[in-house]
């Protein structure tokens, strides 16, 4: 029986545990809740402070860039590829800590807040709240049967990829060897009809 040409072979993707789809609209969260207050561009400012500072920048910049590394994660996690993996946890690690830094930083706490006791305690459960957000991420991605997800894909990358340069040589070995065999076919006519 004849083997099917490789660029017929379908490769199976690797079935994505539902914990991958949580953190999958985590992200989607994430980028539509950055994108919110990438629209309301005083929002970082007033939270972290004035733009005068290195923070308000940095928050700022962080407030552009994160919607739409969020959105572009999202597509890497679905997709398995390891750079969405690298993407997601870059991002997450880099906003969640600048908001548990903020949360110390005057003006953190909603100023609404007066009371010291209030403002304490708004501070620890903000601190806990992006603690966890920061650390399940690292914890989460980095587990063995999550990371090996992500590197079956660049497996399954490299393998098509194989595959394709391996029918491209086949292909160019064939091509050869009809143009071989019309040669031949062509000089044994030659000699056959030979001159008279």
């Amino acid at each position: 029986m004849k083997d099917p040409p490789a660029s017929h072979v379908q490769v199976s993707s690797p079935r994505r545990p539902w914990s991958l789809y949580v953190f999958i609209a985590w992200a989607i969260l994430l980028a539509f809740n950055t994108g919110v207050v990438l629209w309301d561009i005083t929002g970082p400012l007033a939270q972290f402070g004035t733009h005068d500072t290195l923070y308000g920048w940095l928050s700022l910049a962080l407030a552009f860039v994160a919607p739409f590394g969020f959105g572009v994660s999202v597509y890497g996690l679905w997709e398995l590829r390891p750079w969405g993996r690298y993407l997601f946890l870059t991002l997450s690690t880099l906003f969640f800590a600048f908001n548990l830094i903020g949360v110390w930083l005057p003006g953190g706490v909603p100023p609404n807040l007066q009371d010291p006791t209030q403002i304490r305690n708004a501070r620890l459960l903000a601190s806990v709240r992006y603690g966890l957000a920061l650390v399940i991420p690292l914890i989460y991605f980095n587990l063995n049967h999550i990371r090996i997800l992500f590197q079956k894909s660049k497996d399954q990358q490299i393998n098509k990829s194989t595959d394709r340069q391996i029918n491209k040589s086949a292909n160019a070995a064939n091509q050869q060897s009809d143009k071989s065999a019309n040669t031949c076919l062509i000089n044994g006519r030659g000699s056959v009809n030979g001159p008279d």
